[in-house]
């Protein structure tokens, strides 16, 4: 059996997308951790505005703060609700980073986090433009620093696939945020689908996006990994050894003799969609579903041709319509078949 979650049965629950005090949040940063520890939650990045701030006096044995930061650039020239703006995380690998080389001063447009700006970081002035060539060159710098990309909130920030399709390097991409949900423009993983079949490699996100304590513990990243160590969570996320959710949560993802097998928690619909018109799904009848198994092997054949680029993953929705997401399995990585 070929295990793409459930190998361990050991999940952490992250949420990778907040805001504190330090920018343009309500809570500080011990709040949000007081928040969202007793919500079960193990790992929370710390995206502020603009400014990298570790938090490593937060951690504890059941708690770790991901260093990292949230930056953007808008379109120019138009009154903001109508702007159409793109926005990233930066999450670091080094617990103890505290500078970063896409940093402009000029963008730190909370007066307050101007304080968290050190003297080495404000000789960083990255020449920011609304421009794919520009952003890419951002991304590149961020990867090169040990940073992982994510894209965010895509129907927010008023993006279609002319807007993101030519992004390159990014880690992954918000299929879900609590602050979009919360103010009505709700995301959904149609972006992250586009960016997959124009071949690139990423992964779904769920995230909060939190602002105020009523956008918290609304969504999640289960981390799969040994033991709650920044450097294991890091090395996890990076590889994919993890799922999104804004409800269901998934125990087992696994593939042997061309079956892909499927376990969760109740579920109304579990779904292995693919880049192609094919897909599986079974669906609730008289109760909820827990498990699923997908014959692919006619899939799997037919497609061997593309394997490097062919790919299923999973969507598992339960009955009041939240979600779960796996990251894409491609067909090179199959084994046992």
């Amino acid at each position: 059996m070929q295990y793409f979650l459930g190998k361990s049965g050991k999940f952490f629950k992250a949420n990778l997308h907040s805001h504190s005090t330090v920018s343009d949040g309500e809570l500080s940063p011990e709040e949000v951790k007081k928040v969202y520890k007793s919500n079960s939650y193990q790992i929370v990045a710390y995206t502020d505005h603009e400014v990298l701030v570790p938090h490593k006096e937060l951690n504890d044995d059941d708690f770790l703060a991901i260093t990292a930061v949230e930056i953007d650039c808008t379109e120019p020239g138009v009154k903001f609700p109508r702007a159409k703006t793109h926005h990233l995380n930066l999450l670091s690998k080094d617990p103890d980073k505290t500078t970063f080389g896409c940093f402009n001063l000029s963008h730190v447009w909370q007066p307050h986090s101007l304080a968290y700006v050190s003297e080495e970081q404000k000789k960083i002035n990255f020449p920011f433009s609304y421009s794919t060539e520009v952003l890419n060159k951002a991304i590149k710098l961020a990867n090169n620093e040990g940073f992982l990309v994510t894209y965010n909130h895509p129907y927010w920030s008023l993006q279609n696939l002319d807007g993101y399709s030519g992004f390159e390097g990014l880690w992954g991409m918000e299929v879900y945020n609590s602050i979009s949900d919360f103010f009505g423009t709700p995301e959904d993983d149609r972006p992250f689908d586009d960016m997959l079949k124009l071949g690139k490699k990423l992964f779904p996100v769920c995230a909060d996006d939190s602002h105020k304590r009523e956008h918290c513990c609304r969504a999640f990243t289960m981390v799969e990994c040994q033991k709650l160590d920044y450097g294991e969570v890091m090395t996890a996320l990076e590889k994919g050894d993890c799922y999104s959710s804004f409800g269901p949560t998934i125990s087992e993802f696994s593939f042997d003799k061309g079956k892909f097998f499927v376990k969760c928690s109740n579920a109304q619909r579990i779904e292995l969609l693919t880049d192609r018109r094919y897909g599986l799904r079974v669906l609730k009848e008289k109760k909820p579903i827990n498990e699923a198994i997908f014959d692919m092997e006619n899939f799997i054949r037919q497609n061997k041709d593309d394997e490097k680029t062919a790919y299923v993953r999973l969507v598992v929705t339960d009955e009041n319509g939240k979600k779960a997401y796996s990251r894409p399995v491609y067909l090179d990585e199959l084994e046992n078949f």
